[in-house]
């Protein structure tokens, strides 16, 4: 709006001035007196002006001047060759008003117009140098014209705005009535107006009242207003009925150069009031407007009318479909049910050197199970990304899954809260950022950069992150492992031209500190997932091997298992490929020391596999072990195998207390196959065979509950005339399993002393 009045301001001001030349000019021929006339334009404007072509008056009862190739010229510190430029411009004007000084003119017509409009590094416009906001009083003219012009703005330091008017027309009937039309492009956007101010009606305490109608069209928005004015110069107050209908609700972004929506649809009625408070100085507004399945209040004031500046609104956005509110911001996220958006938004002072962020917000969202509040300032509400603000958000694991993309573990609600102070590096072209997060008794911090606000697109960024309990934090990242306690951890962060990095990743719990990279290619059509992590030490301190007590409840125990009753994340192995890999110098456990781990893992289309699985120096002994996981089927097939050679039985025995049972070592081969959705059904449904091997040692008659299968026991009764303790050379047996050992083949041959 503003470059619009200093359009009109230029215009009417060229006009007005060979207007009074005219007067002037009419006993004489005008280009005797161009110097003279240049100059005292030129002292007027504040600005050089040449007349480079010829000047022609027609003398009559209504004379016309026609003034060709008049220029407006430039500051020096402007980069343009001029301010503007007008190929022929033509007044004609009543020469009896003329004489009597009750000025009536006939028509202007601005023919071939070039404005080139811009400001420096302060601010300051090379247009004219009062105030551009100070109002003006619309000559009477009964016709004013402008056919082909192009104008351009270019503020400093951001992109040149253009404008191209085919024509431009107001015109000026019986009883001050006026129609108006508008046919030309706004940074290419084809767009048409038209409309008309009628002669006052009757209104409210007898004050005559004028009738406005007018209709914008952008491609395919078209914007409707109909209403009642005091004032045909003064549209900011009235009472106004509008309806706004189209495809596109971003065209309004070029014409008033807001930040709404992209590629969003828009059918709204609704009605906007406003008057102007002298006393106060300020101008009211209020605005009530309906959609099929939306409702819109706001209230408010601001210091000029249709300006941002000094306003203080309170609004109260209120709908049935929550979907259709974030599909508007380019979100298609599952969501159903109603909302409710409220809160103010005011200008609390001018900007700056220590106001930056003029403007506070207070915003709070609301809907079924899920609450939002926002509070904070920002450098312009059109500029959201450059600010700082504290949030607090509250909800349903299901709905908070949703809207941050990461998968809560079930609950009846949770809660974050944080701080977000960010802003905008017009030297390097990068947002910066600092954001601290809360939640529950996880804490995150993150400070960096990225190419485009709110976007991922060039991250930097350092984040750290620390909490009382890794177990709940686990879940969130898919992995289950038996730490628990306390933790700390951080990374930086890293967008590559094909992935993202994870550098210098290090997480402590305990005394365990992992630490390693990761690397995730996401512009692929199906992301990979590399990571490659270590450990010096891994304090595994709850792990048990043996259930202590065998009615202790399967659930209770599952966290301490090597391998827990853990369902298997089928779904999660859809949505990516992976290879990751683990070394481990010494597993630590309550047992003991259980020697260096060595492990590769890879998935590639649905197929998991583990290999290999190595655990060395246990005693002595050796373990490797391969899993292959196919969730390509379902329920998933699953291969097992697990070697074992050297382990001392005996000593492992011993560490948990059972010091009577076994002694002497062992080899074991494991081998299962079967389908499952958790460790329990693929248990209960597999098929393979158990041997082991063993050399001098000894056993004694009770009963072994072998780790692997609840469901599983071995009975070796003694003779109640013999000794409780067997001494052996060698101990050979082969168990093929069939359905989770409920048919089991054995084969024993044991060699006594």
């Amino acid at each position: 709006m503003k470059i619009v009045k200093v359009l009109l301001g230029l215009l009417l001001g060229m006009g007005v001035l060979v207007i009074t030349l005219i007067g002037l000019l009419i006993f004489v021929d005008p280009n005797a007196f161009r110097e003279q006339l240049e100059r005292g334009a030129s002292e007027a404007f504040e600005r050089p002006i040449t007349i480079d072509g010829p000047m022609t008056l027609s003398r009559s009862l209504h004379p016309k001047l026609v003034v060709e190739g008049l220029v407006v010229g430039n500051p020096e510190w402007a980069t343009g060759p001029y301010l503007a430029k007008v190929d022929r411009l033509q007044v004609k004007v009543g020469l009896l008003s003329l004489l009597v000084g009750d000025l009536a003119v006939d028509m202007v017509t601005f023919d071939g117009v070039d404005v080139r409009l811009e400001t420096d590094g302060g601010g300051n416009g090379n247009f004219l140098s009062q105030d551009p906001d100070t109002p003006f009083v619309l000559p009477n003219i009964e016709r004013f014209n402008i056919r082909e012009a192009e104008i351009s703005y270019k503020p400093h330091g951001e992109a040149k705005r253009r404008a191209a008017i085919q024509e431009a027309q107001v015109e000026q009937g019986p009883g001050g009535q006026r129609a108006f039309l508008f046919e030309g492009a706004v940074d290419d956007m084809p767009l048409q107006m038209s409309g008309k101010i009628v002669r006052p009606v009757a209104g409210k305490d007898s004050h005559p009242l004028w009738s406005i109608q007018a209709t914008i069209k952008a491609v395919d928005t078209v914007l409707e207003v109909h209403g009642q004015i005091p004032n045909p110069t003064a549209l900011a107050t009235g009472d106004y009925q509008f309806r706004l209908k189209g495809d596109r609700l971003d065209r309004l972004n070029t014409l008033f150069d807001w930040s709404l929506p992209k590629n969003t649809p828009v059918d709204l009625k609704g009605e906007f009031h406003s008057s102007l408070d002298e006393g106060a100085g300020k101008w009211q507004f209020q605005l009530d407007a309906a959609g099929e399945r939306v409702q819109l209040k706001l209230k408010g004031k601001s210091a000029r009318p249709y300006a941002m500046a000094g306003m203080d609104v309170t609004f109260d956005l209120k709908g049935k479909q929550l979907n259709a509110l974030t599909a508007l911001f380019g979100h298609d996220l599952d969501l159903q049910g109603g909302y409710k958006l409220a809160g103010r938004l005011s200008e609390k002072g001018k900007k700056g050197k220590n106001k930056q962020r003029p403007w506070a917000i207070d915003a709070a969202f609301t809907m079924p199970d899920m609450t939002f509040s926002l509070v904070g300032h920002t450098r312009h509400p059109g500029i959201p990304e450059d600010g700082n603000y504290r949030f607090e958000l509250k909800g349903k694991p299901e709905l908070l899954t949703a809207i941050t993309g990461i998968e809560l573990p079930a609950g009846d609600s949770h809660q974050l809260s944080g701080q977000l102070d960010a802003s905008v590096d017009k030297g390097k072209g990068r947002w910066q950022l600092d954001l601290s997060v809360t939640a529950e008794d996880m804490k995150l911090q993150a400070k960096g950069s990225t190419a485009h606000p709110f976007d991922t697109n060039g991250l930097d960024v350092k984040v750290n992150i620390e909490g009382e309990k890794v177990e709940s934090l686990l879940p969130l990242i898919h992995l289950t492992f038996p730490l628990h306690g306390a933790y700390q951890g951080s990374v930086e962060l890293v967008e590559r031209k094909e992935h993202y990095q994870f550098d210098e990743l290090k997480l402590r719990v305990g005394e365990t500190l992992i630490g390693g990279k990761i690397a995730i290619y996401h512009k692929q059509l199906r992301k990979r997932i590399v990571a490659e992590l270590t450990a010096n030490e891994l304090h595994l301190a709850d792990m048990e091997l043996l259930s202590s007590d065998s009615k202790q409840d399967a659930e209770g125990n599952a966290g301490k298992r090597v391998i827990p009753d853990y369902t298997f994340p089928v779904d999660l192995l859809a949505q990516a490929d992976m290879d990751f890999s683990l070394r481990v110098d010494r597993i630590m456990t309550k047992l003991g020391e259980l020697g260096k781990l060595n492990l590769k893992a890879s998935l590639q289309d649905r197929v998991f596999q583990i290999d290999p699985f190595e655990v060395t120096g246990w005693d002595g002994g050796e373990i490797t072990a391969s899993l292959l996981f196919d969730a390509n089927q379902d329920p998933p097939r699953i291969t097992q195998k697990l070697h074992a050679k050297n382990m001392n039985y005996g000593s492992l025995l011993a560490k948990t207390g059972v010091t009577d049972l076994v002694k002497g070592l062992v080899d074991l081969d494991l081998s299962l196959q079967g389908v499952g959705r958790n460790r329990s059904e693929f248990l209960g449904q597999s098929k393979g065979h158990f041997i082991l091997t063993s050399g001098a040692g000894e056993f004694a008659s009770r009963k072994l509950d072998l780790w692997g299968s609840d469901l599983a026991t071995v009975m070796f009764e003694s003779d109640e005339r013999k000794g409780d303790v067997t001494q052996i050379n060698c101990v050979v047996a082969r168990i093929a399993i069939e359905m989770a050992w409920r048919a089991v083949t054995t084969f024993w041959w044991i060699h006594r002393k």
